[in-house]
Parts: C-alpha cells; structure tokens; sequence
C-alpha cells in the first residue's frame, strides 16, 4: 500500500495497541531511495515486532534511525512509546528524533493546512519541553521551533535593535517586511532594527560608551524627519526562507505570508538603509564629545561635563549620577548666598585645579546654565576670572545651552552699565554719597524690578569696585547692543558723570570716550549732561565749520549750535543728596559683600 498520514482525527492499531495519530503508515520505502530518507519514520505494519520495554546495549546518540531497520524488540519498544503519552523520561533520545522526524516532514514538505501546522507546532513545543534539555536534541527542537513559528505566527514578531550582537535574524525581516507588506510604516525602532540587519552596518566605540543617549537620540531625530512614518515601497522579490531538516534529511523553501500576503525581502531593499544610515552617523556625531570624554574614565571629568555633553534634545530625559544632589544643593542657595568654585568642585566630588583661567570660568558658567543657574561675575564683562577661593553669587535663570543665552540682555545691560560707572566714580575721587545715589538709581531703573536681580547687580557692583571695567570689555559689548541697551549705558553715564563732577575736564573726556564707543559725538555728551538726561540728536544732521547742520529736505534747514555747558547749574545738579539705602551703602564698605 501507500504512504499514508494518520492525522489528528483518527487512530492507529498496530499489533493489538492504539499508538495514536501524527505518524505515517504504509509499505517499507526502496532501500537506499529519497522515500526511505524522508520517510524514515514511516511505520511498516508488516514487519515484526519483538518484546516491549526492550533496552538496547547502544549508546544513546540521538543517531538518525529508519522504523524498518530497527530490531523487533527495537519496534516494540517504540511502538510502546507511542502509545504512551509520549513523555517518558526513559525514551532513546533516537525514538524522539525518529517520531519528530515525521512530523517535520508533515509540517515543512507534504500537503498540511494552517490548522494542522499549529497543531504540529504545538506537540513540538510539548515535547521539547520533556526532551529539549537532551544534549542532543535540544539545537533541534530550536531551530524547528524558529522556523515554524515563522510560517504559522509571522504577526507575532517584535525586531528589537541590538547593539553588541546584530539583529540578523529572521525574526528582524519577517517583522520588518510584514509590516510593510501590511501596509504599515516603518518606526523609528523598526527602522534601527532595520539597519543593524543590512550586513554593512556596524557601531563604533561611541555607541558602546552611550548606548542609551543613542537610542533616544535616534528616535528623536527619525521622529523628526518623518514624524508620520517611513512609508517604504514593497520589493518586487519576496521573503523566502531555507529550512535544513533537524530530525530527518531534506531541505524545504519556505515561503512567508502575513494574512495571506507574501513577506517582501527587505535585504533587497537599500535606499531606506542608506537613509537610516545618516540618521544614525547624525546620532554618532552628537555623541562624539559625550564618549569621548567616558572613555577617558570617571576619574578625570565631574558630573558637570558629563551632563552639559548630553544633546540637549533628549537631555531631560537622563540624570547622570549625583547632578540630581548638585540641582537640590544650587535650589538651596538663597537670594544672598555666595559660595566659592572650590565649594562647588567639593560639591562634584572632584579635585579642583589650582588655579582656572577666564575661559574655564565661561565653561563652568555654561555648564551650570543648562542646569537654568548663573554665577556672579558673568564671564562676559569682566576682565579676570574668579580666584578659587572667592565668593560668587549663584542665582537662577531660564535653563539654556549657553551662558550668554540664559542671562538676560537687559540684565547684561544693566550690569555693564554699572561696571562703567563705577569706573567712572572710582577713577576720580572718594566715593560720595552722590556717587552712591547715582548707582543706586542704576539698579533701581532696571525694569524686573526683582530682590534677586537687585542682589545680583549689587554683586557686580561689588567686583566692579574692586575690579575696573576695562575699555575693550564695554567696546566688545556694545559691538552687539542694541539701541534699548546703550540707552541704558548712556543713562548710567551722565547720572555719575554729574554726581562725579561734570565741570571736571578729566570726567568730560572720559564721558566722550564712552560716548565715542556709543556712536555718539560731543554735542550728545554736553547736552546729556547740562539736561541730566538723553537728548536726542538729530539723525540726519552733519556737523558743519559754521555749526550748521542739515535736517531732512522735506522739513528746510535750520541752523543748529553746539550747546555750551552751564557751570552754575552742573554744579547744583551734582550738589551731593540725600543718603544712599543701607544694602547699597555696604557695597562701598570695606569688606565685600556676604
């Protein structure tokens, strides 16, 4: 007779026994044919069948086994085996692989629907689970295991990207391609799945020192550039996969479908990796710095410079070690609390240099602002940097990658304009209590009329006093002011110009430098003065030898003169006045602020 599949719905009898279903009966293939090698486990019900329980001498190897050459006593001993719940633990790991085999064959070469695949994968599963620890079957049981389940549940795959070891299995293109034969479009996880399965893909030392930054770098930018998707173009050629017979000795073509939809074989596909492929040189590029400095060790570099080496865009999402102790320690410090760099390298748990120079300021400045604090100096307007040992005002400001972004221009302003006019007060004579109301007004104008603002130009105060405003400093920064900065520059100019003494030839030429830097000339500082305010000059007028100056052609000439300084009324407006307020009064005191 035939080969016959005895399936699930019937049973078979062999030699007074119910041996169940799942196994193939018929007549002894031809000896030394492809029928005998494929249906090796095929059961020959004419042959003879010994005593059961029968215990061969052989070594167990989990040897490759044909029914008809197996002893009488042999066949018996299977034949009990399989009618047998198939699970004993004394069972020759050959009968194992001599069963399995025919249900390989079954599954990946001869005629079976979806339904009994499942069926089949599922025995496999159960019997992997009592033989699967034998040395010799358990690669089998896995690598049948793999293959089915790709045939029968192709939408249960989930590609995960992996770093150290490469996602090229056939998990990562069967889920990969499923979805876009579903229609579906690529993600941001799929696509680093993706490209870690194209063969040309490879990391370097930057993404082992910064594996997590680099995932959610990754994600950020691909969300960024497709926020909807990647939408790919199906490959004409489709997922085929090669089987090599674990149990019995053929080789099957196993053809992919997801709901009946054949898988496209992404590795045919190359545009879509060369576009991730940027993404992720974008990501590695990002990080460079951030490994750089891992990779020279945890000993040489403080929590500061790892945090502010953390791309802003995912930044609020990591919290290096110990910055969390560092934030509550700087949210701690009040409105009045100065500490020095040395207590703030103490706080990092790190060595401090012996000394820093004005660019290790800024950078120390910078790093704090992207935790949203600042330091008194500011970097930018002063012409020295900080001893270790000297006390700096810390306070708060809007978080930002850069020092210069984080403190405000007006603020800025304000603090340059005291710089210069406690140059100006400093440079000629004591200190008068109209030189000190003079200064007071300065911070008082500024609009954020705030305790913490006031402290923090009291500070700058404070270091101007001591340390002067050098020119190149105000000519750097007024380069880049606007009109509403320099005004306030001005303003601070002619209030201590006339508390300073502005019948003083020496104060007068200093006024006009600064003036000079403003763009100004020098009728704008004589009449600034004799007003004790702005005046505003013409824009369009030019100076002439006569002193006449030209308005625009539509509104006629007129003759214009320079406006003569009145001695007698400077001198009543720099009459000294009343007493300056206590918190400014200690900033000219001997000792500095605390």
């Amino acid at each position: 007779m035939s080969i016959e599949w005895i399936s699930s719905e019937y049973s078979l009898l062999v030699d007074e026994q119910d041996i169940g279903s799942w196994v193939y009966v018929g007549d002894t293939p031809k000896k030394g044919s492809t029928r005998e090698r494929h249906f090796n486990s095929c059961i020959d019900v004419s042959l003879p069948i010994g005593q059961k329980k029968y215990k061969s001498s052989k070594a167990d190897t989990g040897q490759f086994l044909l029914y008809n050459k197996l002893t009488p006593d042999e066949r018996a001993t299977y034949l009990h085996w399989l009618a047998s719940p198939r699970e004993s633990s004394n069972c020759r790991s050959g009968f194992v692989r001599l069963y399995v085999s025919g249900l390989e064959y079954r599954f990946f070469m001869d005629d079976s629907d979806l339904e009994e695949k499942r069926e089949i994968y599922e025995e496999v599963k159960r019997l992997s689970h009592y033989y699967g620890d034998n040395i010799y079957l358990r690669w089998s049981f896995d690598s049948f295991l793999k293959a089915a389940k790709s045939m029968i549940y192709p939408l249960n795959y989930t590609p995960k990207f992996r770093g150290y070891n490469a996602d090229r299995s056939r998990s990562a293109a069967i889920a990969i391609g499923r979805d876009i034969a579903l229609g579906e479009k690529v993600t941001a996880e799929r696509s680093l799945a993706w490209w870690r399965w194209d063969n040309s893909s490879w990391l370097d030392r930057t993404y082992y020192a910064c594996e997590e930054e680099f995932k959610l770098l990754y994600k950020y930018l691909f969300d960024e550039k497709y926020p909807n998707g990647f939408v790919v173009k199906k490959s004409k050629q489709n997922l085929v996969a090669l089987y090599s017979a674990q149990f019995g000795k053929f080789d099957a073509r196993i053809k992919l479908e997801a709901n009946g939809i054949p898988i496209p074989d992404i590795r045919a596909l190359k545009e879509p990796v060369e576009i991730f492929q940027s993404i992720v040189d974008e990501t590695i590029e990002a990080l460079k710095k951030l490994g750089r400095l891992r990779y020279r060790g945890y000993k040489v570099y403080n929590i500061l410079d790892e945090n502010s080496r953390i791309p802003a865009k995912i930044r609020h999402k990591f919290t290096p070690e110990g910055i969390s102790d560092v934030k509550r320690w700087l949210k701690g410090k009040g409105p009045n609390s100065f500490f020095t760099i040395k207590r703030l390298y103490d706080q990092l748990y790190f060595k401090g240099p012996k000394a820093i120079s004005l660019a290790n300021y800024k950078t120390i400045c910078d790093n704090l602002a992207k935790l949203g604090y600042s330091l008194t100096p500011d970097p930018r307007l002063i012409n020295r940097p900080p001893n270790l040992n000297e006390k700096l005002l810390v306070f708060p400001i809007l978080p930002s990658e850069d020092h210069s972004i984080g403190v405000s221009y007006d603020l800025l302003a304000c603090i340059l304009a005291l710089g210069t006019g406690a140059n100006i007060a400093k440079t000629f004579g004591k200190m008068t209590s109209a030189k000190t109301k003079a200064l007071e007004q300065i911070i008082k104008r500024q609009e954020k009329n705030k305790l913490a603002e006031r402290t923090v130009l009291i500070s700058h105060l404070n270091w101007y006093l001591k340390n002067p405003l050098e020119k190149d400093v105000l000519k750097r920064f007024l380069k880049k002011s606007d009109e509403g900065q320099k005004r306030i520059v001005r303003q601070a100019v002619i209030d201590i110009a006339r508390a300073t003494g502005a019948t003083n030839t020496k104060v007068v030429s200093h006024v006009e430098e600064v003036y000079k830097l403003l763009g100004l000339d020098s009728i704008a500082v004589y009449s600034d003065l004799h007003a004790g305010e702005i005046v505003e000059q013409p824009k369009s007028g030019i100076q002439t030898e006569n002193g006449n100056a030209s308005k625009d052609n539509d509104a006629g000439s007129r003759t214009t003169r320079p406006v003569r300084l009145d001695k007698k009324k400077i001198k009543t407006l720099s009459k000294e006045t009343e007493k300056s307020r206590e918190v400014l009064s200690r900033v000219f005191s001997a000792g500095p602020i605390e």
